[in-house]
């Protein structure tokens, strides 16, 4: 009996090959191709196939299967016609989601700062070369706190303080930003990041530690923060806590008790060390880095300007529970952001998965400038017509559907580029400076290289500046273009993106009583919370009688249907460039053919007003918060814009209308609500006048 090992694995696109040998067999009533069908083929992780190895008469070597009909199948052969036999690899990086037999890498990354222009872009091409899902970052040196989506994509958390000191910060890859549960700014120095699992919760810690000379109160202060952010971590979750400790916990003693660090570890145990030991020990951590044989290289996460002085002070710590899902720790040398430390990478083994939220589906933005065009607004309205005679009769879901279908078939939808203003010039210095580093790293007394790559640094410095340089000359030469051209729509645009003022920036808020809230699902209560009390007021406990007066005339209103006139004009009312309601449909898109979005409104607009009952899904809006000054953790300082629907737009305008000259003839002059414009501004200037 021969066997096959189970590392010998047969590529994907020579499965079908081999099922047509099966298939040969069967057709011919060979006796064996059940048996051959039920054992030979197993399933193996990613979509492989596997040789099993307990079947008889399974000859290695390339003679293949001798089944009982006397045939051999020489199986060997026939992969060798199309591929080689692949080596499995069981330390597959693929870097988009936890598996039990996937490793994920995570790292820890003391940046220096990330206040250089392009140095956020360094990192997360770092990040994408070494498929990291989750990084962690020291001493960003951002101010403040808060939530941005990078140009790549990516989520980026940080904590920080007003004079930008230290900082920390995760960016979390694009697949896995859909396991955050929540995360918590704590202080400059402290982030937490708590993810979802199929098994457990993932809480991880950020941490950037004082140095070794720093005062004892601000060591003490820290671990305070750090026992009391563990403390909230929930028993049951998967601990992980890495940073920048400065902390050189060397090697243990094998008759030493202590269960914290392992044999492997680098340099002699110092002040920070043993702070970190016992803090481990105590809260049952082990330190990550100890516990793998690596040489040295592979060991130290920092490096002295000269290139001599070497240590390890960067650590990544894991539950001594789950111990066994830390599979490696080692530091990759090859990763360059000009920083004197090592990225440090430790690859788990868990599962992630996203957490079933109950918020729709983003819809994508309609091309409503490809309207411009006579030609695009005639093929829009003949699709209409056409989507209109298959939906008849016309119902309030069926207009929403027969827009939004003929705008997304017509002039289709925008999609955002994110991109970096970064040269391919800089990009090519970025690479040349990775090649020197690793020349200085294998020979470290070669004056001549550390010369050049001083040199080059300076020039990547110089050279993202220049760059950044003219991506805001640019922008500021094409407001200047918009405001001569009175766009006011793409010169707003332009100031935000020149006053830093174009990233979606979220803040975690707090509760009534104060305390931040961190979770998601508990921040979308809240604001709900929020926008009830604050739009909803409670009625007087003694409503006053008001009495209509005798010599007033009866309001002679026209209340019946709207024409369809009367519709096409309101649609004509209707303003551009706003965005769509929950119905999706952008005003663009029915001010292209009024007359025809007229006489399809109508039946709608006319069962409305004689049931008086209007669509559930039409009284529905978006609430879309805004910042304004002051503690944006504090709901008051947000106010809140409503999206309506198209429809619901046209019916009020209809409405106004119909009662605006009525009530003009009653109102006083001190009365502005309902009042053009030119009344606001008299009155205005009748107070600032002294």
């Amino acid at each position: 009996m021969g066997n096959v090992r189970a590392e010998n694995v047969i590529a994907p696109f020579a499965l079908k090959e081999i099922v047509e040998e099966i298939k040969s067999l069967k057709s011919r009533k060979a006796p064996g191709y059940d048996l051959i069908t039920s054992k030979i083929l197993n399933r193996a992780p990613g979509g492989r196939v596997v040789m099993h190895s307990s079947i008889s008469g399974f000859h290695p070597g390339g003679r293949g299967f001798k089944s009982r009909g006397g045939r051999t199948i020489n199986m060997m052969k026939l992969l060798k016609k199309k591929t080689e036999i692949q080596p499995r690899r069981s330390n597959e990086i693929t870097g988009t989601n936890f598996g039990t037999r996937i490793r994920t890498r995570i790292g820890q990354w003391n940046v220096r700062t990330l206040r250089e222009a392009s140095k956020l872009a360094q990192v997360e091409n770092e990040m994408k070369r070494y498929k990291i899902s989750i990084l962690g970052l020291s001493e960003i040196r951002w101010k403040e706190n808060g939530e941005i989506m990078t140009n790549e994509g990516n989520q980026f958390i940080y904590s920080g303080n007003s004079r930008g000191e230290y900082g920390v910060g995760f960016i979390i890859s694009k697949q896995m930003s859909k396991s955050v549960i929540s995360w918590e700014p704590i202080s400059n120095r402290l982030i937490t990041l708590r993810l979802n699992s199929r098994i457990r919760k993932v809480s991880i810690i950020q941490c950037y530690a004082p140095t070794e000379v720093a005062d004892e109160s601000e060591k003490n202060e820290l671990y305070e923060q750090l026992t009391a952010a563990i403390y909230k971590v929930p028993r049951t979750d998967i601990l992980i806590l890495m940073g920048d400790f400065n902390a050189k916990v060397g090697q243990r003693d094998p008759e030493d008790e202590c269960t914290a660090t392992g044999t492997h570890g680098l340099g002699v145990l110092n002040n920070n060390g043993e702070r970190l030991r016992d803090f481990c020990r105590e809260h049952n951590l082990v330190i990550g880095g100890t516990l793998f044989p690596h040489k040295n290289i592979h060991k130290y996460t920092w490096t002295s300007p000269d290139g001599i002085t070497k240590n390890q002070i960067d650590h990544i710590c894991i539950s001594k529970k789950w111990r066994s899902s830390l599979m490696d720790v080692r530091t990759m040398r090859g990763a360059d952001a000009q920083t004197d430390h090592m990225l440090l990478t430790c690859e788990v083994r868990l599962k992630l998965s996203a957490l079933a939220r109950n918020s729709t589906r983003k819809r994508k933005c309609l091309n409503t400038k490809e309207l411009k065009s006579e030609a695009k607004r005639f093929e829009l309205s003949q699709k209409i017509e056409d989507l209109i005679v298959t939906e008849s009769p016309i119902t309030e879901e069926g207009i929403q559907r027969i827009y939004r279908r003929a705008g997304e078939e017509v002039i289709g939808t925008i999609n955002p580029e994110r991109k970096w203003w970064i040269s391919d010039d800089t990009w090519e210095l970025i690479n040349k400076r990775r090649t020197l580093r690793r020349k200085l790293l294998t020979d470290t007394n070669n004056n001549a290289v550390r010369e050049q790559h001083k040199t080059i640094c300076k020039e990547v410095k110089r050279a993202a500046r220049n760059d950044k340089r003219r991506y805001h000359n640019n922008i500021a030469a094409e407001a200047q273009v918009a405001a001569e051209q009175h766009d006011t729509k793409q010169l707003y645009k332009k100031i935000r993106l020149l006053s830093n003022r174009g990233l979606n920036k979220e803040h975690p808020i707090r509760d009534k009583n104060g305390n931040i809230l961190t979770e998601t699902q508990r921040q979308i209560e809240r604001w709900v919370e929020y926008f009830n009390e604050a739009s909803n007021t409670q009625l007087p406990e003694f409503q006053p009688e008001i009495w209509a007066s005798r010599n007033e005339e009866r309001c002679n209103i026209n209340t019946s249907p709207p024409s369809s006139r009367e519709i096409c004009e309101a649609i004509a009312q209707l303003k551009n460039n706003r965005a769509e309601g929950t119905d999706g449909i952008r005003a663009e898109l029915m001010k292209a053919d009024p007359l025809q979005c007229a006489r399809a409104l109508q039946p709608i607009i006319g069962r409305i007003w004689e049931t008086e009952n209007i669509c559930k899904e039409w009284k529905r809006g978006i609430i879309v918060k805004l910042p304004k000054k002051g503690d944006l953790t504090n709901c008051s300082n947000w106010r809140g814009i409503t999206l309506l629907n198209a429809v619901i737009k046209i019916l009020a305008i209809i409405l106004h209308s119909r009662i605006k000259d009525h009530i003009e003839k009653r109102l006083r002059k001190e009365q502005n609500s309902t009042r053009h414009s030119i009344w606001h501004s008299w009155t205005s200037r009748q107070l600032s006048t002294p």
